[in-house]
C-alpha cells in the first residue's frame, strides 16, 4: 500500500463509511469525494510516467485525467 496523500486534521460530525478499492475494504467520512476518499485511504492515485513515483493527481477538481476512476459495472 502506498502512503496516503491527504492527512486529516479535524473531522467531526461525519459518519464513517466504507468502500472496497482493488478488493480491499476502506473507510471514508460521509460526504467525502471519491478522491479524497481513496488518497486519504492510503493509496496513491497512479505512477508516474516518468518515473515509479506514485502520483496524487494533478489539479483535483476533476478537469485532468490524472483521477480518473473506473467502476466496477464500466
Amino acid at each position: 500500500m502506498n502512503t496516503g496523500r491527504i492527512v486529516r486534521l479535524a473531522e467531526r460530525d461525519r459518519a464513517e463509511v466504507h468502500f472496497l478499492l482493488d478488493g480491499e475494504r476502506r473507510s471514508a467520512l460521509a460526504d467525502d469525494t471519491v478522491l479524497t476518499a481513496v488518497l486519504a485511504s492510503g493509496h496513491a492515485l497512479r505512477s508516474s510516467e516518468f518515473g515509479p513515483e506514485p502520483r496524487a493527481g494533478f489539479c483535483l477538481m476533476g478537469a485532468c485525467q490524472d483521477c480518473w476512476v473506473w467502476q466496477e459495472e464500466g
